[in-house]
């Protein structure tokens, strides 16, 4: 029940379907997820099988088929508005009736099972997006991802050190707010090749790509909100991050908008 809270919760479709991919392992030992952006940009959802007897095909494409059901709840709207297609280890069944029930494009006997989400739909707006809420409801989620030695999702982490970049921030403060064990949260992003001021730095950028979405937000607003205490800090950072000036950032969205 928290899981589908914290799901519901979230700000975009792509930062459910992260956050979904690392709780996976707490609802199953039996299927290993991946995500990553194929050639095209559209972002694949894939399992493979880790553990245990294969299962039975009905139980396989049930589990694909609950998945769908779950990000159309999420979401609020039909699957074929976020799903390029579905693609399926098991063979052509003899009907597609139930699948072409669904408008989303279904390809059989393919070498894993996947989701594969629309690039234009990753940024879709959660009709449920509620950061306060989902900090409450995540907390126990990360705790029992901790004490299992599971990797904590990054995208929770940066979500919680956005809350907290007003002012100075720290490993350990991340850590209380948390409620974690320093040495947890430490080992943790250790083991996803990041330390804290890695973290720290993609934090401030995906912040920033956000706010300057907002024109009526002066630049020193920006800097402020994101934790530097200059404007000129935040040119200098977001320069580095995307080789031009927030101001041309905000440029090329004005111009993106206008085509």
């Amino acid at each position: 029940h928290g899981i589908d809270i914290a799901l519901s919760s979230s700000a975009t479709l792509g930062e459910s379907v992260k956050r979904y991919m690392h709780y996976l392992i707490l609802l199953s030992n039996v299927p290993r997820s991946e995500l990553y952006q194929d050639e095209h940009g559209d972002w694949r959802l894939e399992f493979t099988q880790i553990s245990g007897p294969l299962p039975a095909m009905a139980a396989r494409d049930y589990f694909m088929a609950m998945h769908l059901r779950l990000f159309e709840k999420q979401t609020g709207v039909p699957a074929d508005q976020f799903l390029r297609r579905l693609d399926f280890i098991s063979p052509d069944p003899e009907s597609r009736s139930y699948w072409s029930s669904m408008k989303v494009p279904v390809t059989f006997g393919q070498e894993s099972s996947a989701l594969v989400f629309k690039a234009e739909a990753w940024d879709m707006p959660s009709p449920g997006a509620n950061p306060r809420l989902l900090a409450q409801v995540e907390q126990p989620i990360l705790a029992y991802l901790a004490e299992c030695g599971m990797p904590l999702p990054l995208s929770a982490l940066r979500a919680r050190l956005a809350d907290m970049l007003g002012g100075p921030v720290s490993l350990e403060q991340l850590a209380e707010s948390l409620q974690l064990p320093v040495k947890t949260l430490h080992d943790s992003l250790e083991r996803q090749g990041l330390n804290f001021a890695r973290l720290l730095d993609q934090t401030r950028e995906e912040l920033t790509l956000t706010l300057l979405n907002d024109p009526a937000l002066l630049l020193k607003t920006v800097a402020s909100r994101v934790g530097f205490s200059t404007s000129s800090g935040l040119i200098r950072a977001f320069v580095r991050w995307r080789g031009c000036t927030p101001n041309q950032y905000r440029r090329q969205l004005e111009t993106a908008k206008d085509t």
